[in-house]
């Protein structure tokens, strides 16, 4: 019976052995996993953190650019007081070899007027094409054929001319030299408006050398009373300007902030809305600095209204990179996304349209 039994119990066990390797339907052999759906997770994505760090981007890109932005709208304001002076032709009207041949014709002919001309044509051309070295040369040739003539008229323009390129290279001694000059040349002429010009200029340069007292000496002792005595408003509301300047540039914020404010007055009473807007977004700058950032950003609106209305491209950019910064450092960075895509947009604008300006 017992042998019986053992090899009844060898007889289940081989055959449930047999089932299990043949697979049937009813038994359970190897366990296998199975997987169904994507193989991994996806990586979490903070969208949040994403949409800042595009801002970011933009902002941090703005900072990259801002030297060379600002070099070109200097240039840009150097081209526009450049295009005020006398030139024989504009620059898509004559080839540069032209003008040389005809300087040999007027050397010839003993022409010294046409000569100053066709210099100052070539030194405008230069500047033009970004060669202010050049430039520099040709109104120098220009400015000692006047001196020839003794044309203190032609003298004024170019001394005015020489000091603003010396200064938009940061070459402030030779500025310095040239503006001076002009103002000797215009006291000559009699033009005691002129002088007050000429003494703002020299101020701007010696607040560029650090030499704020001297700055300070020549817009109140200087200009200032010769504009009052002139009855010129509107070079009284420049003084109060460059003071502000002044002050703002030494972070004195309080004193610039009521200059600026006088200046305000001022153009109110001429009825001047594009100085009015230059004042009103300097005032935001030096709130903003001082903490007003309320403050700071209805100026900035209020700016930005009188900026459209008056076509303003270049000063809509800054308010519009003020006004991104300011949302930015609060985190607000919905509000500082829109402000960066119009500062964007506004700025590529502007580059096209001043781009094809011919001078």
């Amino acid at each position: 019976m017992k042998i019986l039994n053992l090899i009844l119990f060898l007889f289940f066990t081989l055959t449930t052995f047999s089932f299990a390797k043949t697979g049937d339907s009813t038994t359970v052999g190897t366990v296998k996993r199975v997987k169904i759906g994507p193989q991994e997770m996806a990586p979490f994505v903070d969208s949040v953190l994403l949409f800042r760090q595009l801002v970011d981007a933009g902002f941090q890109k703005k900072a990259m650019e801002a030297l060379s932005f600002n070099r070109y709208k200097t240039l840009q304001s150097l081209y526009t007081l450049l295009s005020e002076t006398p030139i024989y032709a504009r620059q898509n009207e004559i080839t540069r070899k032209s003008l040389l041949d005809l300087i040999e014709v007027y050397r010839q002919d003993g022409n010294r007027k046409g000569l100053i001309l066709l210099y100052n044509t070539l030194a405008v051309h230069s500047a033009v094409q970004s060669d202010e070295n050049k430039a520099i040369l040709f109104f120098k040739e220009a400015f000692t054929v006047a001196e020839v003539l003794k044309d203190k008229v032609a003298m004024v323009n170019i001394s005015q001319n020489l000091s603003a390129i010396y200064k938009s290279q940061g070459r402030y001694t030779e500025a310095l030299l040239y503006a001076q000059l002009n103002v000797e040349l215009n006291k000559a002429l009699m033009k005691s408006n002129q002088v007050s010009d000429g003494y703002l200029r020299i101020a701007s340069i010696k607040t560029l050398q650090n030499k704020y007292g001297d700055a300070e000496y020549y817009i109140l002792r200087k200009a200032f009373p010769l504009y009052r005595r002139m009855g010129n408003k509107t070079g009284r509301m420049m003084c109060f300007r460059d003071l502000a300047e002044m002050y703002k540039t030494q972070s004195k914020f309080s004193e610039a902030k009521w200059f600026y404010v006088q200046a305000g007055i001022m153009a109110d009473k001429l009825q001047n809305p594009g100085s009015k807007v230059e004042f009103i977004f300097n005032l935001a700058s030096i709130k903003n600095s001082l903490g007003d950032v309320q403050q700071a950003l209805a100026d900035y609106k209020q700016a930005e209204e009188i900026a459209k209305a008056l076509n303003y491209t270049g000063l809509l950019i800054d308010i519009k990179s003020c006004v991104g910064d300011i949302y930015k450092k609060a985190g607000n960075y919905v509000y500082a996304k829109t402000a960066i895509e119009e500062y964007n947009e506004l700025k590529s604008s502007y580059l096209k349209t001043t781009a094809n300006k011919v001078y």
